[in-house]
Formats: C-alpha cells, sequence, structure tokens
C-alpha cells in the first residue's frame, strides 16, 4: 500500500532500487517509481475465489513471473478479457 501522486494504491513491488520501489499494477503497462517514506503496508497473503495465496508462494511467483513477461501486451490481454466478461453477462 503506497501513495502516489495523491492517491492510495496497492500494487505489485517488482525491484527496489536504493530507496526507490519500482511498482506496476496488473492492469498498468508501464512503471511506477516510489520512495520508501510513501510505502504505508505490505500484502502477505490474498484471496482469489475460495483460495488464500501467500505472496511468496511458488503459484503467486508463478503468477507474478508471467504476467510480468507479458506486460507489453497486456493492454490487449485486458480488452479481450472485458470483452469476454461482457459478452458472458449478456
Amino acid at each position: 500500500l503506497y501513495e502516489y501522486q495523491g492517491r492510495y494504491r496497492l500494487h505489485r513491488i517488482i525491484k527496489v532500487e536504493d530507496d526507490v520501489y519500482v511498482i506496476c499494477g496488473d492492469a498498468l503497462t508501464s512503471y511506477e517509481y516510489v520512495s520508501r517514506d510513501k510505502i504505508f503496508g505490505l500484502v502477505i497473503a490474498y484471496k482469489n475465489k475460495q483460495k488464500w495465496i501467500h505472496r511468496q508462494s511458488t503459484l503467486n511467483h508463478l503468477y507474478i513471473s508471467i504476467w510480468s513477461l507479458l506486460r507489453p501486451f497486456r493492454r490487449i490481454l485486458l480488452r479481450i478479457s472485458r470483452r469476454k466478461k461482457r459478452d458472458r453477462n449478456n
């Protein structure tokens, strides 16, 4: 959890460079750079459907690795996903 441009956000920390954290959200195609003093908390687990996933689990690391590699294509993938959800609901 961090503050960026006056708003609170919860995204993944990609790497740390000195006192600057490189952060990227799942739906973002670019990185955000946040100083350490703007970070307020760290997620240790999250719930996906009915299952809790620890941030250091193998499944989470695999997801992060694949999604990071797909960063250049995220905009297209998210558009397809949204369209499928919309079609399913109609």
